[in-house]
């Protein structure tokens, strides 16, 4: 058995029992849907395009395909067998009644359409609504504004998710916003934290790369904030967004494929739903979780 497939099945056993579903989408991977239908929505916003995903009733329309989430030549350099794929996604969907705890995520600058939509998709089915701004620096605050006026968004469970380089600045968004109660790093950098006020509750938790991968690197969390930092063995920096997903479609699969990308997603669903919902773990006991499973685990803390 590869270890880090049992690995991935020891930990998504012990942080998460998700549900089974009767049909999988294509790029997945092997991740359980949740309860609900996943709806989507793009629009053209001054800062960028904004990619909206949530907890959608039911089916209905036709099923967005993956070239669906890129603009022209963006969508027409994919290749032909991955643009055609159909996505977890339904355009003309309506949504659940929620309100539901709302996602801003911030993927790595300079990125032409969303480089973690199957994330997105996941959570949403799980009911998130995630909210994305792809072609412009100061993407949360545009999405954050976007959505504010919707119904089915919760004003009470704010978290924030940043991959890579995208990592500092979400940061200083969430350290700047009382409302933001966890923040969850994919694969960040090193980087100056910014500061958060005493007393403030803020969850942070750093998913990174094997070092052996790309070299040591250790992001600092915001002062202040109960920080844990997990390094998920043998993984890369493609196994924290689409890109890992759409390899293994392709018969290319790297060593992130498909069994980290379960791994990645397993905890990040549990992390959120212990900062935003009374049902999930602490950041404490899921720390604990992780260590227990064999993961190198850093905290959990409070930074000085």
């Amino acid at each position: 058995m590869n270890p880090a497939a049992g690995l991935a099945r020891a930990v998504l056993a012990i942080v998460l029992a998700a549900p089974l579903a009767a049909q999988q989408p294509p790029l997945w991977g092997g991740l359980k849907p949740g309860r609900y239908a996943v709806g989507y929505r793009r629009e053209s916003l001054s800062a960028g395009t904004l990619h909206l995903w949530f907890p959608a009733r039911g089916e209905r329309g036709e099923r967005l395909l993956v070239g669906g989430y890129f603009d022209g030549e963006e969508g027409e350099a994919l290749p032909p067998r991955l643009r055609q794929v159909p996505s977890a996604a339904w355009p003309d969907a309506v949504a659940a009644g929620g309100p539901f705890p709302l996602i801003l995520y911030a993927g790595e600058p300079g990125a032409a359409g969303p480089d973690n939509a199957v994330m997105a998709e996941y959570l949403a089915s799980h009911g998130y609504v995630v909210a994305a701004v792809s072609g412009a620096e100061g993407g949360l605050d545009a999405a954050l504004g976007a959505v504010a006026g919707l119904s089915y968004v919760s004003r009470d469970a704010l978290a924030v998710v940043a991959r890579g380089r995208a990592w500092i600045p979400a940061v200083e968004f969430a350290a700047a916003r009382p409302a933001v109660r966890a923040i969850l790093g994919l694969d960040p950098p090193p980087g100056a934290p910014a500061a958060v006020a005493p007393g403030r509750s803020l969850a942070v938790l750093r998913l990174r790369a094997d070092a052996a991968s790309r070299g040591s690197h250790d992001a600092a969390e915001p002062p202040g904030a109960a920080g844990v930092g997990v390094t998920v063995p043998r993984s890369t920096a493609h196994s924290f967004g689409d890109r890992a997903a759409w390899l293994d479609f392709l018969d290319q699969p790297d060593d992130s494929a498909p069994d980290h990308r379960r791994l990645i997603a397993g905890v990040a669903h549990a992390f959120l739903d212990g900062a935003l919902r009374a049902w999930g773990p602490s950041l404490a006991d899921l720390a604990t979780r992780l260590a227990r499973a064999g993961l190198v685990v850093e905290g959990a803390k409070r930074t000085p």
